[in-house]
């Protein structure tokens, strides 16, 4: 099971209650359950992949719940500085906010420890108004509760990426954080995550960012890193880690990241991407080939935001083991963002109008000309995968699929942008990709492993602060796909305002570029259609797309114009097409994987699919019989799989469709044929909506159509025509 947004518990905040400090476990217990579930293996893996995922590694750290004493029920304990005490509630004041916080299977937030600072500080706590930590908080809970560590770990405030980590000394009912170089007391545990894990007494405190402990991997090396870096300089002198990278890499979503120091102060990253081991050595090798030619583009096109290369090997066979790139450092720190960060309009501008410059720049620098269209390059990825799926290389996509997204490439293209130049899109511009300094000034981009060249169109998005995308990939689908469409892409306020002036921004830019890139930013549905154009190389973002209709009821279209012939003509027109011709596929392979088979009760107004004609009673009897015998309605393929269309149904257009069921099915058909004309004239005509309504003979390819009685329904499943309505039934 995957907790989201949908289905995650009632989140809220709840008072202090120092009975729930008290409950909390002593050192020694907490420690002994710390061992037991293996704590060390579960925080450097689990628990600091879920903090990257849902990038709350710079918001939140992971703390050990425990207790060295008892709170009386007017106390509350209360850091400042390095010591923490009781302090009784006389005291408290507003400069008194929670930095430690309980979080119980049910959803319940408590504060259990506070600090004190002279002036108000902004609250950075759960917000349980945001999206992201909403659903932070449902993934972190299942996590607890998949390893029974539910009452082990707590949440606190992140404390900074320079915290060194702690070692905390008890004396009476004080608690005393040393640093670890002013403490005689011996460390034993290494640093995990930082700022680490530091053991006093057998006492962990835990805390996790994205830095992580050297990875074991066979034949890797890190510590020739300085070495290597040194006969790049040509200079003879040495370099060394800095930042405590030696130990604790800094992380990226594939790499880790040294930093080693000259004796003059020159800095530079060295990436290795450790985190794509599970990849062949082949395939290793070229993703850094890859990330190297789009480093070396963006250099020599004169872009002035990214890292420059210094050096890299591609192989294995070097001192270190392990491919790598070395590049310049970029002094600052990542962006911190949200509708709260930062606070006043005059930074945010300041920041967006930087961005809004970085776009243009990037795409200024990097455009060029390529003898392909927008159109046909996403038909291009689109039929490629279409191939992949028909060999089953990637089980959770369904072909059907594909097609529809191959049918919406004439809504995702601007026709006006068919022929434009492509440009480097970043492809992951995320906050931990934007380094500032104190001022939010950008020092530069980091992290170009996913960059690649596309079309205008589809290079240029907003950064992923403005983006409205999934927050949880792996979401399982909403009971209702058309309200979660509509309220999918309504942006709240701030980020409404921060977009808006970022498009007006770049439209005040004088240039045919700028008003191109204006154009795509501006379109109403500039969402919808990157995701779309995202999904055609991301798996988890197609199925995530089909599981929703692919977001088309924001619209309020539906997939009602995708009909199934209009299926088919993508499917001819894939097979005409170059990728197409050299498959081994057939119309009759593709066609025959086309099955839409939802049941009746997977619908959240399951009655609202029935024709109007039925009584309340006769639809509740037709839904709990197919129900019952686990049947599903599937569609006719000359109808609509999945919306409803208005169509009259009569005498004369049964008997057509019937002969030509006959024509296509042979004399096998023919009984179930016989059956449907004569329960169709015994009903009469009728007209009614077609959504999803047929039902499936002994299993076989006939169908019920224009009956307005559950009676003729089951008559159909027993092998007897219906008998004819009462004629004093108002629907008859």
């Amino acid at each position: 099971m995957t907790v989201c947004l949908d289905s995650a518990p009632n989140f809220r905040l709840d008072s202090y209650d120092p009975e729930a400090f008290n409950k909390l476990p002593s050192i020694s217990d907490a420690v002994a359950k710390f061992d037991a579930i293996d704590g060390d293996s579960l925080v450097s893996t689990s628990f600091r992949e879920l903090f990257l995922r849902y990038n709350m590694d710079r918001t939140f750290g992971l703390i050990l719940l425990h207790r060295h004493f008892e709170l009386d029920q007017n106390e509350r304990l209360v850091s400042y500085g390095d010591t923490s005490v009781p302090w009784r509630l006389s005291k408290i004041s507003k400069n008194i906010t929670p930095s430690n916080w309980l979080l119980s299977g049910d959803g319940a937030f408590r504060p259990y420890e506070f600090r004190y600072t002279p002036a108000m500080d902004e609250a950075t706590g759960p917000n349980l108004a945001n999206s992201d930590q909403h659903a932070f908080f449902g993934a972190l809970i299942e996590l607890l509760h998949k390893h029974k560590a539910e009452g082990l770990w707590g949440l606190c405030r992140y404390p900074g990426d320079d915290f060194p980590g702690r070692v905390e000394v008890t004396e009476g009912r004080a608690n005393i954080n040393l640093r670890p170089e002013d403490s005689d007391i011996q460390k034993t545990a290494e640093f995990s995550d930082s700022p680490g894990i530091l053991e006093s007494a057998g006492h962990p405190i835990i805390l996790i960012s994205s830095s992580t402990m050297a990875p074991s991997i066979k034949g890797f090396h890190p510590e020739n890193i300085p070495g290597i870096v040194s006969n790049l300089r040509l200079n003879g002198t040495t370099a060394s880690f800095c930042f405590g990278t030696a130990d604790r890499p800094l992380s990226g979503k594939q790499c880790l990241i040294y930093a080693v120091q000259f004796p003059d102060g020159v800095i530079w990253a060295v990436r290795v991407p450790t985190q794509a081991n599970h990849l062949p050595p082949e395939a290793v090798t070229v993703f850094v080939e890859m990330e190297v030619s789009i480093l070396k583009h963006v250099e020599t096109s004169g872009f002035s935001r990214s890292p420059r290369l210094l050096g890299y090997n591609s192989g294995f066979d070097n001192p270190v083991g392990f491919p790598y790139i070395v590049l310049t450092w970029i002094e600052g720190t990542p962006v911190k963002w949200s509708d709260s960060i930062p606070s006043d309009r005059d930074t945010r501008n300041k920041f967006l109008r930087q961005m809004a410059d970085i776009t243009l720049e990037l795409a200024d620098c990097t455009q060029e000309w390529r003898p392909k269209t927008a159109s046909t390059y996403l038909t291009d990825l689109i039929d490629r995968k279409i191939v992949r799926v028909s060999n089953g290389q990637v089980p959770r996509i369904q072909l059907r699929d594909c097609f529809i997204q191959r049918a919406l490439v004439p809504r995702v293209v601007h026709f006006p942008l068919e022929n434009s130049p492509f440009l480097i899109s970043h492809e992951d511009l995320s906050p931990d990709n934007i380094i500032i300094d104190n001022e939010y000034n950008i020092k530069g981009i980091i992290d170009w492993g996913f960059a690649t060249l596309l079309p205008l169109q589809f290079a240029v998005y907003f950064p992923r602060i403005l983006a409205i995308e999934p927050s949880q990939i792996d979401a399982p689908q909403p009971p209702n796909i058309a309200a979660f469409s509509l309220a999918f892409f309504q942006p709240s306020p701030v980020l409404q305002t921060d977009r808006r002036y970022f498009t007006s921004y770049l439209s005040s830019r004088r240039s045919s570029l700028a008003r191109s890139i204006s154009l795509v930013l501006s379109t109403p549905d500039v969402d919808w259609r990157h995701l779309v154009f995202e999904a055609a190389s991301s798996k988890g973002l197609h199925k995530w797309m089909a599981e929703r209709s692919w977001l088309l009821h924001s619209s309020g279209n539906g997939l009602q114009d995708l009909s199934s012939i209009v299926l088919a003509e993508e499917v001819a027109k894939f097979l005409a097409g170059t990728v197409g011709q050299k498959s081994n596929l057939t119309r009759e392979r593709i066609l025959g994987t086309f099955q839409y088979v939802p049941r009746l009760s997977d619908d959240s107004t399951p009655s609202s699919l029935l024709p109007p004609s039925l009584d309340a009673d006769s639809k509740k009897a037709l839904i709990e019989m197919l129900d019952k015998e686990d049947r599903c309605l599937p569609v006719p393929s000359f109808l609509d799989p999945v919306e409803e269309q208005n169509t009259t149904v009569c005498v004369i257009p049964i008997f057509i469709i019937g002969l030509v069921k006959v024509f296509l099915s042979m004399i096998s058909a023919l009984p179930h044929l016989v059956l449907c004309i004569e329960a169709a004239l015994e009903a009469g005509p009728i007209a009614y909506r077609w959504k999803k309504i047929s039902a499936t003979v002994d299993g076989d390819n006939a169908y019920l159509l224009g009956l307005a009685k559950e009676t003729a329904t089951a008559k159909l499943r027993e092998g007897e025509p219906a008998k004819k309505q009462d004629d004093h039934h108002p629907e008859s």
